[in-house]
């Protein structure tokens, strides 16, 4: 063991690392003895841990213990127990309110604009019913000054007397002349 940390200081020492030899070897302990010494480590720790906490905790009730007593007037004010218990009572429900007072001012807000934005919206749509109903109603005049029964009668006999005149034309011989103007009617309206 003690060469192979002589050959080990030696790499160190080539390579710039300092190795400070603390004289700290053991000898060779049985399992038994290996484990007590270990053992007494764990207590060790375990106690300091314990002395730690206790420590803590005689700082808790320390506080806890403070004496509350009544004063004279003077710059400080001195409660009694419970009315200082229900001053830290009233104390922590004061800022569980002012948080939830904040949500809701921010929920406000937010229910503010999109308020201002759905008048804006309503605006808009009032303003497009206003222009169709307005055209519903010209439509509506239209159609109510049209009689459709006598319209319908009237273009059947339109259509009668059409058939009739034509009849008369072929008769005379004169058809060829309804193509042509059929033709030029067609080109006209192409146009």
């Amino acid at each position: 063991m003690k060469s192979e940390k002589e050959q080990l200081s030696q790499v160190m020492e080539r390579h710039g690392i300092e190795w400070e030899q603390l004289s700290t070897h053991d000898e060779h302990l049985s399992v038994m003895d290996y484990k007590k010494v270990h053992r007494f480590k764990e207590v060790a720790a375990l106690e300091k841990t314990i002395e730690k906490l206790q420590n803590k905790q005689v700082d808790v009730q320390a506080v806890e213990q403070i004496a509350v007593r009544n004063v004279p007037i003077s710059s400080e004010v001195m409660l009694e127990k419970k009315d200082y218990d229900s001053l830290v009572t009233a104390a922590q429900k004061y800022v569980v309110q002012v948080k939830k007072e904040r949500k809701l001012e921010k929920l406000l807000q937010a229910a503010q604009k999109t308020i201002a934005g759905l008048k804006v919206k309503v605006a808009e749509l009032t303003g497009t019913i206003s222009t169709l109903t307005r055209q519903l109603d010209q439509y509506r005049s239209i159609r109510g000054q049209l009689d459709v029964a006598n319209l319908q009668q009237e273009n059947k006999e339109l259509k009668q007397h059409k058939g009739l005149y034509k009849s008369i034309i072929e008769q005379h011989g004169l058809g060829h002349l309804l193509s042509k103007k059929k033709e030029q009617r067609q080109t006209r309206d192409a146009r």
